[in-house]
């Protein structure tokens, strides 16, 4: 299979050639292929990491740090490799975080993954693999800048005193890991395609784009280096989608120069890329069971992202903003009925129910959310119960707002909106 990044022009052949990219950015704490271990005592050690067998790859990195039979560049290796082990011990964390909950043990091992980086790159600047390293580092700073604008996000709705903290820190974060991508660029910006270095050359592309994004929708409306980074985000996704547009790397730089619209007000641009992933892809197109999962969920995010844009900012330049997303969304949902049952599809269809709210359509509202509020119940996952949460508040906002008469009295519905409202604290 190929990688994440791999090229391809037809859209319809997009399982045949994008198998791998199931895994996106902790995937990339893996070295990519280009930069493979040649130490067997390394590649072993790695193969132990990467199945989450992570007291035992410790051991064996530490193994190659201390076995006096082994040169100083295998002993070298072996710190990198403990490394490497902080930054995947360190997503791994983040990964089991939930909004409300102490981050303080998440930022402990993101800043000990974010130390140990700097401590081995300062010591061993020749080393054979510090391209490797200065890459690894990056996209550890990019799953720590990601982490953060989740707290800034928290810290915004909350009204947390944190917020500014949180808020400069993933500024810190993001900028450093654009300083560093200019590295890995300026190394490997002559690749071309077929050359061993372009997959990272691409990866890189990508991902200093995703850091300039993610700076700017962390800082505050007001500062004066908001803009500048999500214009900066906008052109890198340009250029990218010049040679990457039919690519999965390509479908979600789509994704990303929408959102980066989105921020920066430019609306019907935000449509524009967004309602391109929306209707281009569809998983009845692929055979393979985990490329249909894959399709699905681009289309989903996309979905759930251009509800969003639109429902904030519910009218510009003349136009519904909401409309056009009820109408997008409504399409969407008859194209790709499955979509109720994806975890994103779900939010994306509460977000169809809050434009088609916006807009007055109130029993198109009540179908949607009373859809996933079923298919959430059903789900068993921990997300299932969250969706079913949503979906059940906003059938009781639905009852609330919608005039008398307007919608036919259920007694299922009525019974889900007294749950919503009891989940809200009005019983």
């Amino acid at each position: 299979m190929e990688p994440l990044f791999s090229e391809s022009t037809n859209r319809r052949a997009l399982a045949r050639r994008l198998g791998a990219a199931l895994v996106l950015v902790a995937s990339l704490l893996i070295l990519s292929p280009a930069a493979k271990a040649d130490s067997t005592d390394f590649d072993f050690a790695q193969g132990l990491m990467d199945r989450g067998y992570f007291s035992l790859a410790q051991i064996e990195f530490q193994r190659m740090v201390d076995d006096p039979r082994l040169g100083a560049t295998e002993k070298k290796e072996g710190e990198l490799g403990l490394c490497l082990l902080r930054a995947k011990k360190a997503l791994s964390v983040s990964a089991g975080y939930r909004e409300g909950q102490d981050p303080s043990n998440v930022l402990a091992e993101f800043g000990a993954s974010e130390a140990a980086f700097e401590s081995f790159l300062s010591a061993n600047p020749t080393h054979p693999r510090i391209s490797d390293a200065i890459f690894e580092f990056c996209t550890m700073l990019q799953n720590k800048g990601s982490f953060l604008g989740q707290l800034v996000d928290e810290a915004k709705e909350s009204g947390s005193r944190k917020l500014d903290q949180y808020t400069e820190e993933t500024i810190r974060t993001f900028d450093k890991a654009i300083q560093y991508y200019d590295r890995v660029l300026a190394e490997v910006g002559h690749a071309k395609e077929g050359d061993p270095l372009y997959t990272r050359k691409t990866q890189a592309r990508f991902y200093y784009s995703l850091a300039h994004y993610y700076k700017g929708r962390s800082l505050p409306v007001e500062h004066m280096s908001r803009i500048p980074a999500l214009d900066r985000a906008v052109s890198t996704l340009e250029d990218f989608l010049w040679d990457h547009e039919d690519t999965v790397s390509g479908y979600y730089a789509f994704i990303y120069k929408g959102l980066a619209h989105g921020e920066l007000g430019q609306y019907k641009d935000a449509i524009e890329n967004l309602q391109n992933v929306l209707t281009s892809l569809n998983p009845a197109d692929e055979s393979d069971p985990r490329l249909k999962e894959l399709v699905m969920n681009m289309i989903c995010e996309a979905g759930l992202h251009l509800g969003r844009v639109c429902n904030k900012a519910k009218e510009a330049g003349g136009f519904n903003l909401q409309q056009i997303a009820a109408d997008a969304l409504e399409a969407h949902y008859a194209a790709v009925p499955a979509s109720v049952n994806n975890r994103y599809g779900q939010l994306a269809l509460l977000e169809a129910a809050k434009a088609m709210l916006g807009i007055f359509e109130f029993n198109k509202a009540l179908k949607y959310a009373q859809d996933v509020s079923d298919a959430a119940s059903r789900s068993g996952a921990a997300w299932g119960r969250g969706n079913k949460i949503r979906a059940d508040r906003l059938i009781a906002e639905i009852f609330a707002v919608a005039p008398e008469g307007a919608i036919r009295p259920d007694p299922v519905l009525l019974w889900r909106a007294a749950e919503g409202k009891f989940s809200q604290g009005e019983y």
